[in-house]
């Protein structure tokens, strides 16, 4: 059975986590609203080009939903799912 977004979300853990390649990104900010665990936030740190990159919070939560990677416009967010051991 397909588990849903809601039903995810009841569960404790991350559920995955989002890699943001920092060359790629262009800083705009887009997914940043669109994390329902609001687990990203814009970088101090720069990448090659002086851009202030978006960031993973590592104490998060993610449940690993797609959001963000699906509204980047960059496509510069990859989502790994974490593979539960039974």
């Amino acid at each position: 059975m397909q588990e849903t977004i809601s039903d995810i979300k009841t569960k404790s853990g991350p559920k995955g986590r989002p890699e943001i390649d920092p060359e790629i990104c262009k800083g705009c900010g887009l997914c940043i609203p669109s994390c329902p665990k609001d687990v990203l936030s814009i970088s101090k740190k720069t990448n090659s080009q002086g851009i202030q990159f978006s960031e993973y919070d590592e104490s998060g939560n993610c449940i690993a939903c797609k959001n963000c990677a699906i509204t980047c416009p960059e496509r510069a967010i990859s989502i790994y799912k974490f593979v539960e051991e039974e």
